[in-house]
């Protein structure tokens, strides 16, 4: 029979739990005449009142009562890892079944836990969790919690998680919603299963159920499916390719805002990133995804906040560390367009600069001087068989050039008596969608108007 209560692994000296002749070895078996069932349900009963009554074994099986007056604080015990609980579906498109052989043992573990949910943002389907676990979810405001929905619709959630026990997903949630448990959901969309007429039932579904204060829904994402190559003896599930990716970006990113508008203006659904890099499309803003990121671990955001920091990076002082430096950078196939372009970023940064410092340091008064530099985005044509690999300029890169060197522009402009050095051409501004600048912008000369600029 499986030990019951928690077990003590440190006790820290001077602490009550020491005071009380608590040492590691011993468990924790009920507080206040409560079963004591793991971590989180420790912290929640050993907080609940200023004093704690204890039931604590040895392990030699022996137990004795102690008391202690902890102010509703803990008493000084550090306790051994909970077991996690698995998940009881059979998804279709489960990635622990998509897995190759021959990896550590974690990897293949289908953790299916509120406790992880509540913790760290897993999701789980609550395939695990029965009507005791959601009393007790709300009993102790284990909120928000994170449910994979995948679908409202009973018939079309069997399909989907392979248990004919777990279709009614809406019962479960509604008992949460009850007890003032706020939900983020998530559906992984895979066609022909759950998009269409469906995923419109777990979008009214779902955005019925949310309302002011506690107790829920606080968001919808819709994640593409994601296929591996390893999939033998599995249900056949039809992949998101490029061209499906497009029209469902097409369709719900205006339906993103107009959620928002209606939910003061925060994001409620929330399209992960990978619709947009699958359909060959740059993430949208900032101002697209919620204000505290909500589902980043889902991948909403993931690619935009990356893209950001990684700006503010190429301005520090921090990227002239790297200078000279050759770093081997691995990720999967669906990020690697987006880091490559990240490092082509730091990289032509670097080569960029040195060559406006060459440049720039051979400038002079009177004859032999450069009198200036222009930049020009690159231009590639759809004839470039058998030619080298070269990356376009999109409007992404270009904006992000556009806001670096503008106001270069004009420092350099100042430091050469008023008349501009440093040229950017118009593309970089028609490329990101931004509005050429004004006559003092330019060359009093128009220099290099036969180059694009002005």
């Amino acid at each position: 029979m499986a030990q019951k209560g928690v077990q003590v692994i440190a006790v820290e000296p001077g602490s009550l739990a020491e005071e009380a002749g608590i040492r590691p070895g011993d468990t924790l078996i009920q507080i206040h005449g409560e079963e004591v069932l793991d971590q989180l349900n420790y912290q929640y009963l050993i907080t609940r009142e200023d004093e704690a009554e204890l039931v604590v074994q040895r392990p030699d099986g022996s137990q004795f009562e102690t008391f202690v007056e902890n102010g509703g604080e803990g008493i000084g015990v550090d306790l051994a890892q909970d077991e996690v609980k698995v998940c009881k579906q059979n998804c279709v498109f489960c990635f622990v079944h998509q897995m190759p052989k021959g990896f550590r043992k974690s990897l293949y573990l289908k953790d299916e836990d509120v406790r992880l949910s509540f913790l760290y943002g897993h999701f789980t389907t609550l395939s695990s969790s029965d009507d005791a676990e959601l009393d007790r979810i709300v009993r102790e405001r284990l909120s928000p919690i994170h449910v994979s929905v995948h679908a409202t619709d009973p018939v079309a959630r069997v399909k989907v998680v392979g248990n004919p026990k777990e279709g009614h997903i809406l019962r479960k949630i509604d008992r949460l919603l009850a007890g003032g448990i706020d939900v983020h959901t998530q559906a992984v969309v895979a066609p022909g299963l759950n998009d269409g007429d469906i995923w419109l039932r777990t979008v009214e579904d779902l955005w019925a159920r949310r309302r002011e204060g506690r107790g829920s829904v606080l968001s919808l994402s819709c994640v593409p499916v994601g296929l591996t190559s390893h999939r033998e003896n599995l249900p056949l599930v039809q992949d998101v390719d490029k061209a499906f990716a497009r029209d469902w970006v097409a369709r719900w990113k205006p339906e993103v805002r107009k959620f928002a508008v209606a939910n003061d203006g925060e994001p409620w659904l929330l399209l992960a990133d990978e619709w947009f890099t699958r359909a060959g499309i740059e993430v949208p803003g900032r101002a697209f995804y919620s204000r505290s990121w909500a589902q980043l671990e889902n991948g909403v955001g993931l690619v935009r906040r990356f893209l950001e920091h990684s700006r503010r990076f190429i301005k520090s002082p921090r990227a002239q560390g790297f200078k000279g430096r050759r770093v081997l950078l691995l990720t999967g196939s669906s990020f690697a367009p987006t880091l490559r372009r990240v490092a082509t970023e730091l990289n032509d940064g670097e080569i960029w600069q040195r060559t406006l410092d060459d440049l720039w340091a051979r400038r002079k008064a009177g004859r032999g001087s450069v009198l200036s530099l222009s930049c020009v985005p690159v231009g590639l044509t759809g004839h470039r068989e058998n030619l080298p690999l070269v990356q376009d300029v999109g409007p992404a890169f270009a904006r992000d050039w556009v806001a670096r060197w503008t106001p270069e522009v004009r420092k350099y402009a100042k430091a050469n008596d008023g008349e501009p050095w440093l040229l950017l051409a118009d593309e970089w501004y028609t490329r990101a969608g931004i509005e050429v600048p004004g006559r003092a912008f330019y060359s009093r000369s128009w220099a290099q108007l036969e180059n694009g600029v002005g």
